[in-house]
This record gives C-alpha cells, sequence and structure tokens, in this order.
C-alpha cells in the first residue's frame, strides 16, 4: 500500500476531502490548517487536515489581529478579483478591435481583388475570338441537354408501354382464368351426369376418374388448384413481345 503524503497541496486536499478551494483557503488564512513554512505554492499538513475533518482542529490562535488580517486578505482578494475582471474585460476589447481590424484587411484585400479582376476582363474584352468559342461551346451544351431531354422523353414513353403490356396481359390472364373455371365447371357436370348414366345401367363396374392435363385427377384436386396450374403454364410462357403490344 502507498504510503499517505504527509503535506498536502489546496488542489490534493481538494479531491482527497472535497470542499473548494475558497473553503480550506479561509482554514488556512484562519490559521486552522498548518502550512509548510518557506512561502511560494501554499502546502498543508494532512494531520491538520484530517483533525478539522474529525471534529478535532485546534483553535485559532488568539492574535487579537488575526480578524483584522484575515480581513485585509479578504480586501486584498476581492481587489485582485476585480482588476482581475478589468483585465479579462481589457482583454476581451482588444480581441474584438483584433478580428475587426482583420475582417477590414480581408474587406480591402477582396476589394482590390476585385479591381483587378474587372481591370482584367475589360483588357479581355477586346479578344472577340475568346468570346466566339464560348457562344459555341454554349450552343453545344444546349443541343446536349435537348438530347438529353429527348432521350428521357423516349424512355417514359417505353417505359408507359410496357406498363400498359403488363395491364393487358394481367387482364388477359384474369379472363383465361374465369374461361378455365367455366370450362372446367361444365366438364365437372358433363361427368358426373355421365357417371350417374352409367351407374344406372352397369352398377356393379366402376366408373373411371377424369384425367385431366398435367396428369391431375378431376376427383382428386380442389379446382382451385386446376385452375392455377393451368394459369402458371400461361405465365411461364416467354413468346410475349413488347413491341408488337405496343404497335397495337
Amino acid at each position: 500500500m502507498t504510503p499517505q503524503k504527509a503535506w498536502l497541496t489546496i488542489k490534493e486536499v481538494i479531491l482527497e476531502y472535497g470542499r473548494s478551494q475558497q473553503y480550506w483557503r479561509a482554514l488556512v488564512n484562519q490559521g486552522v490548517l498548518r502550512i509548510q513554512p518557506g512561502g511560494g505554492l501554499t502546502v498543508v499538513e494532512r494531520a491538520s487536515v484530517e483533525a478539522y475533518v474529525r471534529g478535532e482542529a485546534p483553535s485559532p490562535p488568539p492574535a487579537p489581529t488575526a480578524p483584522a488580517a484575515a480581513g485585509e486578505i479578504t480586501a486584498e482578494l476581492g481587489k485582485m478579483q476585480e482588476q482581475a475582471e478589468i483585465d479579462q474585460l481589457a482583454l476581451a476589447d482588444s480581441k474584438r478591435k483584433l478580428e475587426k481590424a482583420k475582417v477590414d484587411a480581408e474587406l480591402d484585400d477582396r476589394r482590390t481583388a476585385h479591381e483587378l479582376l474587372e481591370h482584367k476582363w475589360a483588357s479581355m474584352a477586346k479578344f472577340d475570338e475568346h468570346d466566339k468559342d464560348l457562344v459555341d461551346r454554349g450552343k453545344v451544351i444546349e443541343d446536349n441537354r435537348q438530347r438529353v431531354e429527348e432521350a428521357e422523353a423516349v424512355l417514359a414513353n417505353r417505359e408507359s408501354a410496357v406498363q400498359n403490356a403488363e395491364g393487358r396481359v394481367k387482364g388477359k390472364i384474369a379472363e383465361l382464368r374465369r374461361v378455365i373455371q367455366h370450362d372446367y365447371e361444365e366438364l365437372r357436370k358433363c361427368h358426373l351426369d355421365l357417371k350417374d348414366r352409367d351407374y344406372q345401367y352397369r352398377p356393379q363396374r366402376a366408373f373411371p376418374d377424369l384425367r385431366l392435363p398435367q396428369g391431375l385427377y378431376f376427383g382428386n384436386a380442389p379446382m382451385e388448384d386446376l385452375i392455377e396450374a393451368e394459369v402458371a403454364d400461361l405465365d411461364g410462357a416467354d413468346d410475349f413481345d413488347d413491341e408488337d403490344e405496343a404497335e397495337v
């Protein structure tokens, strides 16, 4: 374990025991805490600090001039603080003046640069070839901009045509779905009718199940599954041409 220091600075006292700098310095000025002789940085004896914290601090020295001395020190500290505030105000004023001088100098530099630039452009006004080159470049830029706008318009038209074609395909698929459902319903009715008639004449013979495309049995698969299978085959076809649709 690191041995404790016998003498502490005011900062170290604050770190270990809390309170403020003014609080401990007031105790030092009142003679409650013992300080290391020699002047310079104030160094306080740890034992006197701990005794004060435990409530065993010695009484202040009986010198009658102690309160007066403390008052003088307090007054001196007040004067020093007031002077410090005055110095801070003076420093802030100096900083403002310095910033203003910098701004004025920058404005002068910009004004000079602007005048030089105006003179330069006035001298260059006599070069007609340069002006013509600038005009030609502007025309090229405008032509390119128009081409880009035309290309964007063509692309937008193509996207619209694709969306319209997709809508028509979805409509055709929905219509085909209704047709397939109707056909399967008619087929179901025919199958049941044939099955009933066959049973009337040959009750001992089992009527075969009706086979549908893709190997599905009508009697084993729901109507919705059969319709979805047929539409899925149609959706998977790759023979759709958007250009043909756009021409319709």
